[in-house]
């Protein structure tokens, strides 16, 4: 529990799965964790568990496609530790509305497209365009954008 002490770290998407297993792990290492999520139960009850493991961590309802969610996240973490080190762009997914090319429906597509662009390309911008300039006040730190396998690979 040494390579992350003293320092704060924001995770997106850490009600559930590899957002959940980083915060689980960044806390291992010494970090302070904001856990946001959308999911308010199931963030909640993530970031009760590192308490009650003796770690640092606080859960913070956000959906990372709204730009004043996003700026109150890093505020909040800011407010509370003073200082923000680490983003973990981890907040995605997909839906699997999608089909042949000549027979999907164009409203599923324009779905599809909505969801993939607002929440894995927006919300990863806004996450960086908000905690980068309080990473750099810090003094430097780092970011981290996690990707699907998905899209090098047809399905």
């Amino acid at each position: 529990m040494s390579r992350l002490a003293g320092k704060v770290a924001m995770v997106t998407g850490a009600a559930a799965g590899i957002g959940r297993a980083t915060a689980e792990a960044f806390a291992r290492e010494g970090a302070r964790v904001g856990l946001i999520d959308i999911d308010a139960a199931a963030g909640q009850q993530a970031a009760e568990a590192l308490l009650q493991a003796g770690f640092e961590a606080f859960f913070l309802r956000a959906n990372v496609t709204r730009d004043e969610d996003v700026q109150t996240a890093v505020a909040a973490l800011r407010d509370r530790y003073g200082r923000l080190d680490v983003l973990f762009n981890c907040a995605g997914g997909s839906l699997n509305d999608d089909g042949r090319v000549t027979e999907l429906d164009l409203a599923d597509f324009d779905r599809v497209w909505a969801h993939t662009v607002g929440l894995d390309l927006r919300g990863a911008m806004l996450c960086c365009r908000h905690a980068i300039p309080e990473i750099a006040r810090g003094g430097g730190g780092s970011v981290v954008i996690m990707s699907s396998g998905a899209a090098l690979r047809g399905g």
